[in-house]
């Protein structure tokens, strides 16, 4: 996590085993992404503990490479694809599914443009004020599009969505976005993915609640 390898590897010890529980308890092959979620958040915290270890002895530059970027592309190249098309896949309402597709193509434009910036420009990551900043020394007002795509495919999805218990962890998540960008701005990455792993328990109660699929449409077509 964002305080400390310490903190980092324990939470996504606990993370990856709520994610483990939470695939398990899925019984909707249509939920199966959407239930890997935690699991996802999971190894990204632990990856970020190695960029603390890294960090703090200064003689791992291997390991500090291969970490900072296995935590950028869960950070960068996973997430804004991965929300909205798993709100996709458990999405019933028809108009409401439309959407979702339109921001799953923005989410994948959104990772492919960061798939640039990783492989074209140099990544930085440094520990300051007990927090690790990130950075892509990319062009200004790229990374500002890609900034607002980025919050448009990672928030939007679970308020298009007609379910009520993905309602609940949008509301989660935005209220861990603002918490964020209010105090550890420079950190944001970082900060946010933290906290945002926190609902990581908001998805395990999710996973069984929203009605399965093909349940439904086993009511609505008689045989």
């Amino acid at each position: 996590m964002c305080f400390s390898a310490e903190a980092s590897f324990i939470g996504g010890s606990v993370l990856t085993t709520i994610g483990i529980l939470t695939v398990r308890k899925n019984r909707d092959p249509s939920q199966r992404m959407f239930a890997s979620m935690s699991l996802i958040f999971g190894l990204q915290q632990i990856a970020e503990g190695f960029v603390w270890t890294s960090l703090s002895s200064g003689q791992q530059q291997p390991l500090l490479k291969f970490a900072t970027y296995t935590f950028l592309v869960a950070a960068l190249l996973i997430w804004p694809t991965f929300v909205p098309l798993s709100v996709r896949l458990i999405e019933t309402d028809r108009h409401r599914q439309q959407i979702l597709t339109f921001l799953t193509a923005l989410g994948v434009a959104t990772s492919l443009s960061y798939f640039a910036g990783i492989l074209l420009y140099d990544i930085t990551a440094q520990i300051s004020n007990l927090h690790i900043s990130y950075g892509v020394n990319a062009p200004l007002r790229g990374l500002k599009i890609a900034y607002f795509a980025y919050l448009a495919v990672t928030l939007l999805p679970f308020l298009v969505s007609s379910k009520r218990q993905v309602w609940l962890l949008g509301a989660v998540v935005i209220g861990s976005y603002a918490v964020a960008i209010y105090f550890y701005s420079e950190y944001l990455l970082s900060v946010w993915c933290f906290f945002a792993a926190l609902t990581s328990v908001v998805v395990w109660w999710i996973v069984g609640e929203v009605p399965v699929k093909s349940q439904k449409t086993a009511t609505a077509n008689p045989q």
